[in-house]
Formats: C-alpha cells, structure tokens, sequence
C-alpha cells in the first residue's frame, strides 16, 4: 500500500511518493512545514469556493496549485520527483508538478472536511 498523507483520498492524487520523497529531503530546513496544508489553506479553499456557486475542479485546482508553488523548494522538488520516476526537465517544472500534488490533497481534504464534492468522474 502506498503512502498518503492525513485526509487524503487518492481521489485526485494517484501517487504521494513524490510529496513523501519531498519532505524526507526538507526535513530540518524552513521548507518542511511548508510541504504540508495548513489551516490557512483551508481558509483559501473556502474563500475560492464563496466566490461562486460553481467551480470547475481544473480551474480550482490550478488556482491552488499556483497558491503552494511559491512555498516549493525546486532542487528538492526535483530529486524528489526523478527519483519517484517521474520524468520532469527542471526546478520550475517540478515546484509545478509538486504544487499540483498539494493542490490536489487540499480538495481531496476539503470534501473529507464538506467544504465541497468532487465530482465522481474526476
């Protein structure tokens, strides 16, 4: 069985070795708490949801993923992610694809939490 972080379903996020690899490589720096969702996020979540009634889970997803970007160490990122197989080209592709990752368990969290459905299809 892989590994997943608290609250999450895998319903978006197929893969967390990625994340998992991530923080093993940031523990002890200022980046390790960083890798994590926080309250805050939850608060973004919610603020993007009371914007409108309905949200396209990609549009919200990548709006979030933009929200965790900045808070990605991309050397780490991207040895975490060549070694979880991943084929990335560099640090920003990597802070992406790692930011996708977070994005992902925050909505996976946020319907754990009823802040919002996704959809069965997804």
């Amino acid at each position: 069985m892989s590994w997943k972080p608290f609250f999450a379903s895998s319903k978006l996020v197929k893969d967390y070795e990625p994340l998992k690899l991530y923080l093993e490589k940031v523990k002890g720096t200022k980046w390790y708490d960083e890798g994590f969702i926080t309250q805050s996020d939850f608060q973004k979540l919610k603020e993007i949801l009371s914007k409108k009634k309905r949200h396209k889970l990609g549009d919200l997803w990548d709006e979030l993923a933009k929200h965790f970007e900045k808070r990605i160490d991309g050397k780490a990122a991207l040895e975490a992610l060549r070694e979880a197989g991943y084929n990335v080209n560099d640090e920003e592709e990597a802070k992406k694809k790692l930011s996708e990752i977070l994005a992902g368990w925050l909505l996976e969290a946020g319907e754990e939490w009823g802040f919002f459905k996704i959809p069965e299809n997804a």
